[in-house]
């Protein structure tokens, strides 16, 4: 016997909270300070979403898309010295992870 309804589409999590914070990260009106804090709070939510390695990589490529990073890895607001620029794939990747272990790379303390 057969159900009379399909079963619902799986969904991902990772994927809404990605989809949820993206305009944020897209509103170049923001300072690329506030961008990072933004991208690190919601790797900090999602990472029970998800394997660490899927995470990173997910908040990696959303970086990118929003044009926060470029696809070398280098910063691409103004706000950034240019001496600091080459650096963006970098923080990106420092703030995801410690956002995954549950710590603040802005300030001391957890923020649990």
């Amino acid at each position: 016997m057969t159900a009379p309804f399909p079963p619902p589409p799986a969904v991902s999590l990772l994927a809404q909270a990605i989809e949820h914070v993206r305009p944020l990260l897209a509103d170049q009106t923001k300072s690329t300070k506030l961008r990072v804090r933004i991208l690190w709070g919601a790797a900090k939510s999602a990472r029970d979403l998800a394997a660490c390695d899927v995470v990173t990589d997910e908040f990696l490529r959303l970086a990118v898309e929003t044009n926060l990073i470029d696809t070398r890895g280098y910063w691409t607001d103004r706000d950034v010295r240019e001496s600091v620029r080459r650096h963006g794939r970098a923080d990106i990747l420092h703030a995801v992870q410690w956002g995954q272990r549950g710590l603040n790379p802005f300030e001391r303390g957890s923020l649990k």
